[in-house]
């Protein structure tokens, strides 16, 4: 059964890295000058936190692929950063 998840990032170069999973839909809303790349926010649903992570990194990913982000990004070390 999936779950509804807010799912907050940052782009660290031309990578999307999550920095948390939030239960529920939340508006998201970043101060100034985070980082210079942009931060993001995705609504979306699971069957987990993990579940969800993944799938709003896969989803920034293929949103950016024109824009070259490498075929050799390791998810499994996209661990996420503090704000």
């Amino acid at each position: 059964m999936s779950n509804p998840f807010t799912v907050i990032g940052y782009w660290r170069g031309d990578r999307p890295v999550s920095v948390g999973v939030i239960a529920g839909e939340h508006d998201v809303h970043a101060g100034e000058g985070v980082t210079e790349e942009g931060d993001w926010a995705m609504f979306l649903e699971a069957d987990s936190p993990e579940a969800a992570q993944a799938l709003a990194i896969k989803d920034m990913r293929e949103r950016d692929e024109a824009e070259g982000i490498p075929d050799d990004f390791d998810e499994d070390n996209n661990k996420g950063a503090q704000l």
